[in-house]
């Protein structure tokens, strides 16, 4: 199964991998996807049990 992402799509994985790393903070992960805490928190957990796919 060959899978295609949008560069939105990236992006947003890219900012949740950050956070994951700690690199970065919730907050600041809200601001740059303009979504609330609760949003960010259902990517991150998302990510970390199904990958980028999820």
């Amino acid at each position: 199964m060959n899978l295609l992402y949008t560069d939105k799509q990236m992006n947003k994985v890219r900012i949740i991998q950050k956070l994951i790393d700690n690199k970065i903070n919730i907050k600041d992960v809200c601001d740059a996807l303009s979504c609330s805490e609760r949003t960010v928190y259902r990517y991150k957990s998302t990510l970390i049990n199904e990958g980028p796919p999820g």
